[in-house]
């Protein structure tokens, strides 16, 4: 490092700097709308993007393996593809069919997973052509699901009793039921692998943790929580949507720390999707650093030639 000039240092970190503002600018925030009939996107401050797809009755919101937004449309009965950096609907992934789509999931075999609410079965389809492979798991009236850092997958039922199940990824038998939910709606997987779970009949967000349910936010009454994602910086984001608000928790510990959307343009908002950032970002990140470690290392030659060629001429 101590042939490395002033200049190059200066390049490093301006590089690293414009990386990294990339990064924070791909952090997008999608919230699913019952009575406008959309999915609105907004920047991370919260700020409202606009609109990405119209007159649909979203009712779940996935990330594909192919970076495209999917989205479970609750009146015909499909899901639905749209390009994230335009917002331009891409196609019909999977066609109309009987039932009621309610969430959507990718697991780690590619395969899009789907809870139908009518039908009391959790769906699968191949995660390239969107073709049936018929019914994965069979659950009463299921309602979000997630799979777990175990491989399996929790699903969330509002049947004769409001459980959580697990079913295993391998079998699609139910092994597990965890007690003690009421009206639990939409899950997703912690930075922690803990199961948080969204739940429209108390107050607070529950965790699924070591086989137990319990409290985990705190400060602020949720009047009708209908989803939770967790911010790429480890936040947790609640989707009230009664108060037709989105909120901020610490992803740690629980406590309330702003409420990040508010009113307008949600009206009765149901999904809520928080991204990855897209891949062409990461790759802009890598290639910089590329650059850098490959201007570093001129460099450092170059310096340590002009020392050697000053040491023959002593």
């Amino acid at each position: 490092m101590k042939w490395i000039g002033r200049q190059q240092l200066v390049f490093v970190f301006f590089a690293l700097s414009i990386a990294w503002s990339r990064l924070l600018a791909a952090t997008f925030v999608y919230v699913a709308d019952e009575v406008s009939r959309s999915v609105h996107r907004f920047d991370s401050t919260g700020t409202s993007l606009g609109p990405i797809a119209s007159n649909i009755q979203a009712t779940g919101l996935a990330q594909g393996p192919d970076g495209f937004l999917y989205i479970s449309e609750g009146q015909n009965n499909e899901v639905h593809r749209y390009n994230q950096s335009t917002g331009e609907f891409v196609d019909v992934f999977v066609s109309s069919s009987t039932g009621f789509k309610n969430d959507l999931v990718f697991g780690a075999d590619g395969d899009l997973y789907v809870t139908d609410f009518q039908k009391d079965a959790v769906l699968r389809f191949d995660g390239s052509s969107g073709a049936s492979k018929g019914t994965f798991a069979t659950v009463d009236e299921p309602n979000g699901l997630v799979f777990g850092a175990d491989g399996d997958l929790y699903v969330s039922t509002l049947g004769i009793t409001h459980d959580i199940v697990r079913i295993s990824a391998s079998s699609g038998n139910v092994v597990e039921t965890f007690t003690g939910v009421f009206n639990p709606h939409k899950l997703t997987l912690g930075p922690d692998n803990n199961i948080y779970i969204a739940t429209a009949g108390s107050a607070h967000i529950v965790r699924l943790q070591d086989g137990a349910i319990s409290t985990f936010s705190s400060g602020h009454n949720i009047s009708q929580a209908k989803d939770v994602e967790f911010t790429s910086d480890g936040d947790l984001l609640v989707m009230d949507r009664s108060a037709d608000e989105v909120l901020l928790f610490d992803g740690q510990t629980g406590v309330y720390k702003e409420t990040l959307i508010s009113g307008s343009p949600i009206e009765f908002g149901v999904g809520l999707f928080s991204p990855v950032p897209e891949p062409q970002t990461y790759g802009f990140i890598v290639g910089v650093g590329v650059l850098t470690l490959a201007c570093l290392r001129r460099a450092s030659l170059n310096a340590r030639n002009r020392r050697e060629s000053a040491t023959k001429h002593k």
